[in-house]
């Protein structure tokens, strides 16, 4: 674990903590496939013991600030494209539930939208 703990060192020096952590999963998760599909190759993963660093996720702010989303509001001329970046700020979709969303999937009155899977079209939404 000491030369892990020498990567982590020298990782950080030129990247966050959260790309470290990102780093750490996907090679713990190829690890643990050689170890699950080719024993002969790897018995034990050594990365299992591995930690991410606690915290990362927290330093990240995931959501537009009301000053931020007003600059862009602002920023925006074209009427229909501020309405949809409007809709995309506030209603949560990821972005292909907004691109294959259908008028007759939306409740102005009870104020509800309802995600729809397309397959006609290619779109299958992550959770229905």
């Amino acid at each position: 674990m000491q030369s892990l703990r020498n990567f982590r060192i020298q990782f950080l020096k030129t990247r966050s903590s959260l790309t470290y952590n990102h780093y750490i999963e996907v090679v713990k998760a190829f690890l643990n496939w050689v170890v699950r599909e080719h024993p002969e190759y790897l018995k034990i993963n050594p990365l299992a013991g591995a930690e991410k660093i606690k915290g990362a996720y927290n330093r990240k702010s995931r959501y537009f600030k009301k000053s931020q989303l007003t600059k862009i509001y602002n920023a925006i001329e074209d009427p229909i494209l501020l309405a949809f970046v409007k809709l995309s700020a506030n209603v949560g979709f990821r972005p292909n539930e907004l691109r294959f969303q259908q008028w007759e999937n939306i409740d102005l009155k009870n104020k509800s939208v309802t995600i729809a899977a397309y397959p006609e079209l290619g779109f299958y939404p992550k959770d229905y």
